[in-house]
């Protein structure tokens, strides 16, 4: 997981990356979830271990490829986060 920190200036912010390693599992969507708008036939699901916070404002890293986090479903019963399906886009 990537957390972008911006600094300095609202006009020319600096952007600084920080890495969070997690693990995840990454997997397809099926051909009946896919519609073309919502999830797209290149959107990647990946199941994230809940022992980490996930926003829509991080990136996923999997090797040397970027994917924008597009929508996470949380798995929590309770006050206790289990596990985060992730939509994530290239």
């Amino acid at each position: 997981i990537i957390s972008l920190v911006k600094s300095g200036p609202d006009y020319d912010p600096a952007i600084t990356e920080t890495l969070t390693p997690c693990k995840a599992l990454q997997s397809i969507f099926t051909t009946n979830e896919i519609d073309g708008t919502l999830v797209r036939a290149d959107d990647k699901k990946f199941l994230i271990a809940g022992n980490v916070n996930i926003t829509t404002d991080m990136l996923l890293k999997d090797g040397d490829k970027k994917y924008s986090i597009v929508r996470i479903m949380e798995v929590r019963p309770g006050d206790t986060l289990i596990l985060s399906k992730v939509q994530a886009r290239l």
